[in-house]
């Protein structure tokens, strides 16, 4: 699969799992995660925004 993956949550341990897992099985797809929180464990080849959802002019 090639194409865009979005995650919503991504600096949490699941989050990062899932991303994790994602890349593993589409490793062409470009996959974005999002966080409020600072993210610690990046995966390569994954574009990491900072936006905080409970407010909506970061989004």
């Amino acid at each position: 699969m090639s194409g865009n993956l979005v995650v919503i949550g991504g600096s949490g341990a699941i989050g990062n799992a899932v991303i994790k897992r994602l890349r593993q099985l589409y490793p062409n797809a470009n996959i974005y995660a999002f966080s409020r929180a600072k993210v610690v464990d990046c995966v390569e080849g994954v574009v990491y925004e900072h936006i905080d959802y409970t407010d909506e002019s970061t989004i």
